[in-house]
């Protein structure tokens, strides 16, 4: 099995009739005001293609580290049925990072890591100031 690309986002989801994928809210750096933080949404993405001695339905999992410390371990079961290409989502409700450092999302097949992907996590430059807004009616 390749893995072709793995992504965080808040929301990803695929359209059942064109298997096309919409990506909304890219997490390719997480910058919070403060620590820890809750992401209340996050979607996982991977994107595979089935090698020909791959079987069809295999055990895989996506863990999320670190520091070396397992944030989050998400098991799913990928079916290709009898495609050549899959793309796996996963949603994880409720995901607490301590404080910054590198995000490491790793893919695994039957326990065997096969990609992992680094996402920066970085404390967000303070607020300048309160912008107030008002309305009149």
């Amino acid at each position: 099995m390749i893995v072709r690309y793995m992504l965080l986002a808040e929301s990803v989801v695929q359209d059942i009739q064109t298997s096309w994928v919409s990506i909304f809210n890219v997490m390719d750096a997480i910058r919070p005001q403060g620590f820890p933080v809750l992401i209340q949404k996050c979607s996982v993405l991977v994107a595979l293609t089935k090698e020909a001695h791959d079987p069809v339905r295999v055990d895989c999992a996506v863990s999320l580290t670190m520091g070396g410390n397992e944030l989050a371990r998400l098991p799913v079961t990928v079916d290709f049925q009898d495609k050549l290409k899959n793309n796996t989502i996963m949603q994880l409700l409720g995901l607490v990072i301590p404080g910054p450092g590198e995000l490491v999302a790793t893919f695994y097949q039957n326990d065997v890591p096969l990609e992992s992907t680094v996402f920066l996590v970085e404390a967000a430059a303070p607020l300048a100031g309160v912008q107030v807004v008002q309305t009149q009616r």
